[in-house]
C-alpha cells in the first residue's frame, strides 16, 4: 500500500504541483482521503521548509507547542564518582519548554528507556522529533515505538540547534551551582542529577525567554500559542 508520504510527494513534485500547503493537501486528498494538514505539515518539514534554511541556520518557526521536539544527549565528563554521565534533553521548539533525563550510558536500550521517559514528562507528545543522526536515536526499536506513537522523526546531518542551545543554557545553570556546591562541601561526592529538578524549575517556570517573550509554561498554554509564535 502506497503511504501517505509517497502520495504527496507524487502530488508535490508533479511537473504542474510545487504548490502551497492549501492546494497539495487538496490534490493528495483526492487519492487518499484520510491525508491530513498534519500529514503536508510532516512533508513540507522535511522536503521543503528545510532545504530553504541557509547552512548551519534554523529559520523554521514551530506553528505550536507539541509539535516539533527537539532531542539530543549531553555528556557530564568532567565529575568524579557520578551514577549516570549520560543525559537526554528534549524541547519543545515553540514554548522552549525543557525536560532533562539522565541515563546510564549511550547504548540503545539506555537511549530507548531514556526517550520514552522524557516524552512522558509532557502533557502531550509531539507530532515531530528532530535529532542529529546519532545512532542511538535510530535505532529499529526507537522508530518502531515513534511508529506507534504516530510521531514521525526527522534526522539531520547538521545540527539540532534548538537542543544545542538547551544544552549549554543547562550546563551553565548546573556548573554555577556545582561550583557553589563544592565550596561548601569540599569532601562531600556532588552529584549532578540532584540538580535538575531545581534547573528545570527554574527554566520552565521562571526564566522569560526574550525569543517568546515569556516562560515555557506559560506559553504551553493554549492561549499563549500564538503569543510564542512570533
Amino acid at each position: 500500500m502506497t503511504s501517505k508520504q509517497d502520495i504527496i510527494e507524487k502530488v508535490y513534485f508533479n511537473e504542474a504541483g510545487y504548490g502551497s500547503k492549501q492546494s497539495t493537501l487538496k490534490e493528495s486528498r483526492e487519492k487518499d482521503k484520510t491525508i491530513t494538514m498534519s500529514d503536508i505539515d510532516i512533508f513540507f518539514r522535511k522536503n521543503v521548509e528545510q532545504k530553504k534554511q541557509l547552512r548551519g541556520s534554523n529559520s523554521f518557526v514551530n506553528p505550536y507547542p507539541y509539535y516539533e521536539f527537539q532531542v539530543d544527549l549531553f555528556f557530564i565528563n568532567d565529575l568524579e564518582k557520578q551514577n549516570n554521565k549520560v543525559g537526554m534533553i528534549l524541547i519543545d521548539t515553540c514554548s522552549r519548554y525543557m525536560v532533562v533525563i539522565p541515563i546510564k550510558s549511550k547504548g540503545d536500550g539506555d537511549v530507548a528507556a531514556g526517550l520514552i521517559e522524557g516524552l512522558n514528562k509532557f502533557d502531550k507528545k509531539p507530532q515531530i522529533i528532530f535529532s542529529d543522526d546519532k545512532k542511538a536515536l535510530s535505532t529499529d526499536a526507537i522508530q518502531k515505538y515513534l511508529k506507534e506513537q504516530n510521531i514521525y522523526h526527522h534526522i539531520t546531518r547538521g545540527h539540532a540547534n534548538f537542543s544545542e542551545r538547551a544544552i549549554r543554557s543547562f550546563k551553565n545553570m548546573l556548573y554555577k551551582r556545582i561550583d557553589n556546591d563544592i565550596k561548601k562541601n569540599s569532601k562531600k561526592t556532588i552529584l549532578w542529577t540532584d540538580n535538575i529538578f531545581q534547573i528545570l524549575l527554574t527554566y520552565n517556570n521562571h526564566l522569560q525567554h526574550s525569543s517568546i517573550g515569556m516562560k515555557p509554561k506559560e506559553a504551553l498554554k493554549s492561549e499563549n500559542h500564538l503569543k510564542a509564535n512570533r
